[in-house]
């Protein structure tokens, strides 16, 4: 049964690297490990376009440009996308109000959430959990 498990989390976590390594092909290596990062980080308020460079030893506006360059969109745009599409998962199965998923996302500011929620979304996030309850 404990090798099962194991078995089970080996697979589990060579699918996640499948998953990583596909949503980054093409990327340069470094924007490669910037965008696993993010992933990874996106529950942290903290993260900014300076703190991810300074993660990486890398100078601000290279690290803007090349992110640009690279992934089609800016470094805020990515992130704020990336966090919405998380929050939209957690108002579909209910995880808590509005303001707590805002924060488990990383926008812990619910003014700012919902201005972005709206531009990406087309409606705010009270109007998109109360078409999913219906």
């Amino acid at each position: 049964m404990q090798e099962l498990g194991t078995i089970r989390r080996d697979i589990f976590r060579r699918y996640c690297s499948l998953v990583r390594t596909s949503q980054t092909k093409g990327y340069s290596p470094i924007i490669q490990k910037v965008v696993s990062y993010l992933i990874a980080h996106l529950d942290d308020a903290g993260l900014t376009l300076q703190s991810t460079a300074e993660h990486f030893g890398l100078n601000k506006s290279y690290l803007a440009a090349t992110f640009r360059r690279e992934v089609g969109v800016t470094f805020t745009h990515y992130v704020n996308s990336r966090r919405i599409d998380q929050a939209i998962g957690l108002l579909n199965v209910g995880a808590g109000s509005i303001t707590s998923i805002a924060s488990a996302v990383g926008i812990p500011d619910i003014t700012y959430f919902a201005r972005v929620f709206k531009a990406q979304k087309g409606m705010s996030p009270s109007a998109y959990q109360k078409m999913i309850y219906r």
